[in-house]
């Protein structure tokens, strides 16, 4: 079985998946859109959305942590799906991601980019 690759915006508070009457993903930083440098997936994504992004208004990545808000999204029960609903295994899927989106950015493949000062501040 192929691993699924996954964007963190699903695991977001602020996150909207497409529907009939907006028909792409958007969030409250992005109203009109996800940006793709965002919304990519975790192999993909050019940018680390835990960061402020020039154009989000201020809203960053923040973590829904209502499970039953999570499985309303078709995306999350595929995820569910894979991995039995096991709260503690969702959770780990999520801090996985993390680990690749900050050895993305140590890299340099991902903004905003790992520097000693930011390394400082976390």
């Amino acid at each position: 079985m192929t691993q699924r690759e996954y964007s963190i915006c699903i695991w977001c508070k602020h996150f909207k998946t497409a529907t009939r009457e907006k028909m792409i993903s958007h969030c409250k930083a992005f109203p009109d859109g996800i940006p793709e440098e965002i919304l990519h997936n975790e192999n993909t994504a050019l940018f680390d959305h835990r960061y402020p992004h020039p154009e989000d208004g201020g809203v960053q990545f923040e973590r829904e942590d209502d499970i039953d808000k999570l499985l309303k999204s078709r995306i999350m029960r595929d995820i569910v799906h894979i991995y039995p609903y096991d709260t503690e295994r969702i959770w780990r899927v999520l801090n996985a991601l993390f680990s690749k989106y900050d050895k993305r950015r140590e890299q340099g493949i991902m903004n905003p980019p790992i520097t000693d000062d930011s390394k400082r501040n976390n």
